[in-house]
């Protein structure tokens, strides 16, 4: 048992607590990109660790950009699309009706099953509108 402890090394407690706050990570990098990062860490006096973090930084930058840049489209698309022009008014305008708005889908659920359009010898059936869209 004695031999067992003399092999073993003891180390204080901050050491533990350093290592548990600032874990260790090896990278194998190619020898061009070594060159690249030592050329940068000399061009800039930092770090290796505040090169890597600025990079980091920049790529979900970057990338979080891209997403609301996606959101905004997408959202504009939904806008655009969620609304259904039919025929014109006696001012001469579009009618516009809204999938969301209730009052809409009610006027245009009226409109069809007062005069629906159905082949000879069909009954008509009252049609439902329900355009379930889920804005994100």
């Amino acid at each position: 048992m004695i031999k067992n402890r003399a092999n073993k090394k003891h180390y204080s407690p901050a050491y533990y607590r350093y290592h548990e706050n600032h874990p260790t990570v090896t990278v194998v990098l190619t020898r061009e990109l070594k060159e690249v990062l030592d050329s940068q860490k000399r061009d800039t006096a930092m770090p290796y660790s505040q090169l890597i973090k600025k990079f980091i930084n920049q790529q979900c930058d970057e990338a979080k950009a891209r997403t609301e840049a996606y959101t905004e489209g997408y959202n504009k698309a939904l806008d655009k699309y969620r609304q259904i022009r039919i025929g014109k008014c006696s001012c001469g305008k579009p009618l516009v009706f809204n999938l969301e708005n209730p009052n809409d889908l009610k006027i245009l659920n009226d409109a069809i099953t007062e005069s629906p359009a159905v082949h000879e010898g069909c009954k008509p059936k009252p049609l439902i509108f329900h355009v379930p869209i889920q804005r994100t």
